[in-house]
């Protein structure tokens, strides 16, 4: 407020209060600070920049990174559980755990440089771009309720599986 800056809850219900009375009651001049607003076009240079600042190097590390995901790995671990269970020796595990990062990397780092692409050839048609959003917001809606759906029918076979045992005993 003005030129005050509280952070944290406990600092807001001591703080704020009094602030507001000080300024009411005209114990505390206001000082109004201003903050420049970007045009359209700086906005749109300055991501070109940052766009631009991006390398190779840069990009194949963010997907490295991205590839240790929680999802990956626990498909990596289950997949390699499976093998372990199916008699498979230590240097085939080591090559399909490879194979299968590695291919994660490969198909993370191409999703990546191919949406950069259609980003950048779409950057201009806000029609286009609006369906892409749409598109996505739509499967992420489709996807979701498959989950839910599978979430529901899980749980109801656990149920009846535990009335089984229970009634067993």
């Amino acid at each position: 407020m003005g030129d005050t800056y509280l952070s944290g809850d406990s600092e807001i219900k001591q703080k704020l209060l009094p602030l507001i009375e000080s300024y009411v009651n005209g114990t505390r001049a206001y000082k109004e600070i201003k903050v420049g607003i970007l045009g359209q076009d700086k906005v749109i240079d300055n991501e070109k920049e940052r766009f631009e600042a991006f390398t190779p190097v840069g990009i194949a590390l963010a997907g490295l990174l991205d590839g240790f995901n929680l999802c990956a790995v626990s498909m990596l671990l289950f997949f390699l559980s499976i093998l372990v269970m199916s008699g498979r020796q230590n240097k085939e595990l080591f090559l399909v755990g490879m194979s299968y990062i590695i291919g994660t990397f490969i198909a993370y780092f191409t999703i990546g440089i191919g949406l950069f692409k259609v980003g950048d050839i779409f950057k201009d048609a806000k029609a286009v771009m609006l369906a892409i959003y749409g598109l996505t917001i739509a499967m992420s809606i489709i996807l979701a309720f498959f989950s839910f759906r599978d979430y529901i029918s899980i749980k109801a076979v656990a149920i009846v599986m535990f009335a089984e045992l229970w009634s067993m005993i």
